[in-house]
């Protein structure tokens, strides 16, 4: 849809429409400037009764305009909260919470609306403060209509914002300097950015340490060549008050690591995506640190169901980011690793047996291995032994993983049913020539059953012992596989998940009774992404852990489309994102948490939005399955 036009009986483009509303209204608006700023604007045309957004939805980053027609706020009891009129928003408490929805939006009638992302509005927030004042009585009314909240600090205490993070004053260098002379300026500095400037001080641009160095030996730099000649010339603005999550996702998106921070419409700071990435990480190492001051299952356990309860704030606090899945993953990481240390313990106690007595690699396999946890990991494990161990030492080896793998399950975490006896018996609890015997047995014989292709596709990191062991046995299997290529796609065939969507690009729902109407996102989406990622990880010999670096490692070697790949990583977010929502809204309301949703319950946005990320999968792992099959 042509985002710039209403209808065939309406000429007036976004920009015009909104400028019209009484929130813009008096604000003398550039309308150029006005355009620039709604380019990612998107309109909606709804039916009456349609969902625009429901409760327990994720944020939708940004705010909705009713050009025409009347939506109705519905509680979750099914009562009226209010009725919203054509020029007015809707979305606002989410807009200043950044948090889930807390009420369902609903078509009543007809509508034309359009939604502008929240980008967009922090510019026009920092261009106008006229338009800022406006929309944050706006923000205050709706909250005490709702009976929320009453503040005088709206935009001030809820979100961390990127002003707290830049660098001021600007360091600045002029486009007409050397390149040599700027080189000698960043090492003297110990920066690695600076900003360039033309006549009368306007900004030209932005040059990085990084963007010299690898211009050099292409250059031949001398005294000759200006920064003009290297410098980025459309450098990211964002404004100082926009959240950190949304800047992250900004520079993301934009494939920028460096930001200029404008107050007023001017330059304040500089902004890099690692000062953003280093806050988050020192907040996550605060709190993985009081993991190891618990010593029982029992404050595990409590602590896991904390940390579920917490994903409210960890994960919809704003928007799902890569780096927060992460931070999730290491956080039950840290909970996995002192469960074996309490076992290790009581087991060497009971037992008179200690583990680090002997060599051995234990595993910890899937998901978690890749740091793409959700919020009730599936837990699986493998345990390499030495050669040198005995009948009765491999005997003890078992034990304990029988125990330790029972603790998991006490603390809160699940094991497959179907597998759950192999990691607990000799399939996956052997010396290493007993696994190096059972790899070649399965190459010289791939028709007959074993554990090796699920252990070649399922991804790993050392939990606890040796690595090197560990990972000379995975290169091994690895090898072999490129070695036997036509074995990947044997392997492929043996796959039996499916897309959720149809020909017809609809969604393929449940018929099973427990899950009915309902779609499984991470089984038939994330988990299967996974597994053709994996068979194209070991064909290429590429040795990334997570999707989005296997993704990225595939498109810097050609191996695959770039623009398909940039289209898997942003369908990929969106079903990671929706899944962990779902989850926090099961936990809100004290359900199971599954990997199951019913598409139906979501905004049409949102089904929007998952359906394509379904479609944009499809045409990916179409495409990586004929290049596996053609082996």
């Amino acid at each position: 849809m042509d985002n710039n036009r209403f209808d065939s009986n309406n000429t007036k483009s976004i920009a015009e429409q909104l400028i019209a509303l009484p929130l813009f209204q008096d604000l003398d608006i550039d309308i150029e400037i006005m355009n620039d700023i709604v380019i990612s604007s998107k309109e909606l045309h709804l039916l009456k009764n349609e969902l625009i957004f429901r409760i327990g939805e994720r944020y939708h980053k940004g705010i909705y305009f009713i050009l025409d027609g009347e939506v109705t706020l519905v509680k979750k009891d099914m009562s009226t909260v209010s009725h919203i009129h054509k020029h007015d928003s809707i979305g606002l408490t989410a807009f200043f919470g950044k948090n889930m929805y807390k009420n369902s939006a609903t078509a009543f009638s007809d509508c034309y609306i359009v939604f502008l992302p929240e980008v967009a509005i922090y510019r026009l927030m920092d261009k106008y403060k006229k338009f800022k004042k406006r929309l944050i009585k706006h923000i205050k009314l709706r909250l005490e209509q709702f009976g929320n909240i009453h503040t005088n600090y709206l935009f001030h205490t809820n979100t961390k914002q990127i002003h707290e993070y830049m660098k001021s004053p600007l360091i600045t260098v002029n486009a007409s300097a050397s390149v040599v002379d700027t080189i000698e300026l960043f090492n003297r500095l110990s920066i690695q950015m600076l900003v360039v400037t033309g006549r009368k001080n306007s900004i030209q641009g932005i040059v990085t340490k990084d963007i010299l160095l690898a211009k050099l030996i292409s250059m031949n730099a001398n005294s000759k060549h200006r920064v003009k000649q290297v410098m980025d010339k459309t450098p990211l603005y964002l404004p100082k008050e926009l959240p950190t999550d949304t800047a992250l996702s900004e520079l993301g998106s934009n494939h920028k690591k460096y930001a200029i921070v404008t107050s007023n419409d001017l330059p304040v700071g500089i902004l890099s995506k690692d000062s953003l990435l280093k806050a988050a990480s020192e907040n996550v190492n605060i709190y993985l640190a009081n993991i190891q001051n618990l010593n029982s299952i029992e404050e595990l356990n409590l602590y896991l169901t904390k940390l579920i309860s917490s994903a409210q704030y960890i994960l919809s606090s704003a928007r799902i980011s890569r780096e927060e899945v992460e931070s999730l993953s290491y956080s039950h990481i840290a909970i996995i690793r002192k469960v074996f240390d309490i076992t290790s313990t009581f087991f060497s106690k009971d037992n008179n047996f200690t583990l680090s007595d002997y060599d051995y690699s234990y595993i910890l396999l899937g998901p978690l291995a890749r740091k793409e946890s959700d919020l009730s990991p599936f837990i699986g494990t493998a345990i390499i032994l030495d050669d040198n161990i005995s009948d009765d030492e491999l005997n003890q080896f078992k034990e304990y993983s029988k125990i330790y793998l029972k603790k998991l399950m006490l603390t809160g975490y699940k094991l497959n049913c179907q597998t759950a006896d192999r990691y607990m018996n000799s399939e996956f609890i052997k010396r290493k020539s007993e696994w190096i015997k059972d790899i070649d047995d399965w190459i010289e014989n791939p028709n007959n059953p074993s554990s090796i292709p699920f252990f070649a596709l399922a991804d790993m990191s050392l939990l606890d012992g040796d690595r090197d062991m560990a990972y000379e046995l995975y290169h091994y299997l690895h090898n072999k596989l490129r070695d036997n290529p036509s074995l990947l796609g044997k392997i492929l065939n043996s796959v039996t998940i499916k897309l959720p969507i149809s020909f017809f690009s609809k969604f393929i729902l449940s018929d099973i009774e427990e899950y009915k109407n309902k779609i499984n996102l991470y089984d038939n989406g994330i988990y299967y992404l996974s597994i053709i990622n994996n068979l194209l990880k070991i064909y290429t010999g590429i040795n990334d852990t997570t999707t989005v670096a296997k993704l990225r490692s595939l498109a810097r070697y050609d191996f695959i489309p770039k623009d398909l790949i940039k289209a898997t990583m942003e369908s990929y977010d969106v079903i990671f994102a929706t899944l962990l929502n779902e989850q926090i809204n099961q936990s809100i309301d004290n359900q199971p948490i599954t990997t199951f949703i019913e598409p139906g319950s979501l905004s049409l946005v949102y089904q929007e939005k998952l359906l394509r990320a379904f479609q944009f999968l499809a045409d990916y792992i179409n495409h990586a399955k004929k290049m596996i099959e053609d082996l």
